[in-house]
C-alpha cells in the first residue's frame, strides 16, 4: 500500500481559506435569512383575546384581595354563558395554524451546494498551482 503524501501548504491555502470563506457564508446566510424572513402580523381581536386571558388569570390570582361583589361582578363579566368574555373567544377560536413545513424549502440544499462549490475551488486551484 502506498502513502498519501499531502503538502504542508495544504493547510495554508486550502483549509484555512475554506474554513474562513464558511464562516462568513454562515454569517451573511444568517443575515440574509433575517432580511427576508416575513414579520408575522398580529391581529386585533386576538390581542383582545389574550389580554382577557391575563385579566382573568389575574383576578383568579388576585381575587381574594378585593370585595366579594365585585370579584363576583368581574367573575359574571369573563364566565357569563351568553356574554362573557371568554366564551366568546372560545367561540371565535382560531383556527388551526398551517404547518411550516409544508412546503419544500430548497434554502438547505442551495447552502450546501455553494459551500461545495467553494471547497472544490480551492482544491482545484491547489492542484493547478502545485
Amino acid at each position: 500500500m502506498t502513502e498519501l503524501l499531502l503538502d504542508p501548504n495544504i493547510r495554508t491555502w486550502v483549509f484555512v481559506p475554506i474554513v474562513v470563506i464558511t464562516f462568513f457564508i454562515g454569517i451573511i446566510r444568517h443575515y440574509v435569512s433575517i432580511l427576508l424572513s416575513s414579520q408575522k402580523k398580529v391581529e386585533v381581536q386576538q390581542i383582545k383575546d389574550t389580554q382577557a386571558l391575563l385579566r382573568s388569570r389575574l383576578l383568579r390570582e388576585n381575587g381574594k384581595y378585593i370585595p366579594k361583589s365585585a370579584f363576583l361582578m368581574r367573575k359574571h363579566y369573563f364566565n357569563d354563558k351568553e356574554a362573557g368574555v371568554l366564551k366568546l373567544a372560545q367561540d371565535r377560536a382560531a383556527p388551526a395554524a398551517a404547518n411550516p413545513m409544508q412546503g419544500v424549502s430548497y434554502e438547505g440544499c442551495m447552502n450546501r451546494l455553494i459551500d461545495w462549490f467553494w471547497t472544490r475551488l480551492f482544491v482545484n486551484q491547489f492542484r493547478v498551482i502545485d
